[in-house]
């Protein structure tokens, strides 16, 4: 015997979600439009091309397109090196 699904409190948990999920990426894009918030953002820049570099080792291991992965891994390197000096620099 199937259980029964009430489909109003379905629907209702729906729209919550789109609701929420709504309210989350208005809030994100709040949070880096806001002015100064470029020194809320650098931690997070960070840790993405530190985990992009893990990745690269990791292919580099694999030896697959060793050029391409050498040549990713020295721009997500500057990247990082200029991000951090510019932050120091500046403010």
């Amino acid at each position: 015997m199937p259980i029964p699904i009430c489909t109003t409190n379905f629907f209702t948990l729906v729209d919550f979600i789109k609701e929420s999920m709504s309210n989350l990426a208005q809030l994100i894009v709040d949070l880096i439009l806001q002015p100064g918030s470029s020194l809320k953002l650098v931690p997070v820049i960070n840790v993405v091309i530190l985990a992009l570099l893990v990745l690269m080792t990791y292919l580099l291991y694999t030896k697959i397109a060793v050029i391409h992965i050498i040549v990713m891994s020295t721009l997500a390197v500057g990247l990082l090196l200029s991000v951090n000096w510019y932050v120091n620099e500046c403010f």
